[in-house]
């Protein structure tokens, strides 16, 4: 990776960039687990009402392979869970695509919707074929790239040193303590350019919500909860849940993981094990939209509820943040 990056850097491998549409990249360092969706889904939120915007991800997970469209009738094991996910959450003005080949998907979602201002490419840092005009780099606050180790004595796909191509990094999952002192030591472990911005971003848990009407369900501190999940690192949702009930069990599966049947009756015994009066099995919208496509699934649907997250800066980091974008965006 080291000597791949070398090879980009000197420009003896080829980079491509473009003029149109503006590419804003949003990627990490490390295997997973810090937070690109809700970064992506702030971006894309923050602009579409003034801009044409679309998504390009991989779509890590798929059995399928090319360039494809993400249709709400679609399976996470056909385009990927988190772009199903952004299929869900975003208005049918926002075309959401999958492509392992991130420059032909440009071109592609260009083709078919020309005039398309702005592409959020997601988990795109390691990507080096294309060049973003904007790249965001995400670090998690409670594994900052600077105390991790390149795989597999930790969880870096590259080098720290990989920093350097950011224009700007959030470190995310910040706890609300987060005080002005903390964030200039962690500013300064960082070693950012000074043309290198930075932000710090929190993790926002809105009212949880049932899968058919979702309608908002507020969790009495009695009552008994199983948290399934297939996300790269639940500890802040574990933690969150714990801070709500006092009976909480969690039921981990690998990042990505397609449920099956097998997994489905693992979660019922579970939860039928639960010596609570009043019981739910919480979720993730990432795992969602991967349980759901099980017909088996019903037997856990009546008292299964999603978890929305979402991400929020500090008023001041908000404005600053916000206004990198609409600067990317203003001459276009």
């Amino acid at each position: 990776m080291w000597l791949r990056n070398k090879l980009y850097d000197a420009k003896i491998l080829a980079s491509t960039s473009m003029k149109t549409p503006r590419l804003i990249g949003v990627g990490n360092l490390s295997v997973g687990g810090t937070g690109k969706s809700p970064h992506v889904e702030y971006i894309v939120k923050l602009l579409q009402n003034d801009f044409n915007v679309a998504t390009l991800s991989r779509g890590y997970g798929r059995k399928t392979t090319g360039f494809r469209w993400v249709r709400a009738a679609d399976t996470a094991d056909q385009v990927g869970d988190e772009p199903l996910q952004f299929r869900f959450k975003f208005s049918e003005s926002c075309p959401v695509a999958v492509d392992e080949h991130r420059v032909h998907g440009v071109y592609e979602i260009m083709k078919h919707f020309p005039k398309t201002e702005v592409i959020v490419l997601d988990d795109v840092f390691q990507h080096r074929k294309i060049q973003p005009h904007l790249q965001i780099l995400l670090t998690d606050y409670n594994k900052r790239f600077t105390r991790d180790w390149v795989l597999p004595a930790g969880r870096l796909r590259e080098p720290a040193s990989g920093k350097n191509r950011a224009d700007v990094v959030v470190v995310t999952k910040c706890p609300e303590t987060l005080t002005s002192i903390e964030r200039s030591a962690i500013s300064k472990e960082l070693e950012l350019d000074k043309n290198q911005a930075l932000f710090f971003s929190k993790l926002h848990y809105g009212d949880m919500r049932t899968i058919d009407d979702h309608a908002s369900v507020k969790l009495p501190s009695d009552a008994g909860v199983i948290i399934v999940s297939g996300i790269a690192n639940p500890a802040d949702l574990e933690r969150y849940v714990r801070s709500i009930v006092i009976k909480c069990e969690l039921l981990t599966f690998p990042d990505h993981h397609l449920f099956s049947d097998v997994d489905i009756e693992q979660v019922l015994t579970k939860f039928e094990s639960l010596s609570s009066t009043i019981k739910f099995i919480i979720t993730t919208q990432k795992d969602a939209v991967r349980l759901t496509r099980l017909p088996s699934f019903e037997k856990i649907k009546a008292f299964t509820l999603v978890q929305p997250i979402e991400v929020t800066f500090s008023p001041e980091d908000e404005t600053q943040f916000n206004q990198i974008i609409y600067d990317l965006l203003r001459n276009y």
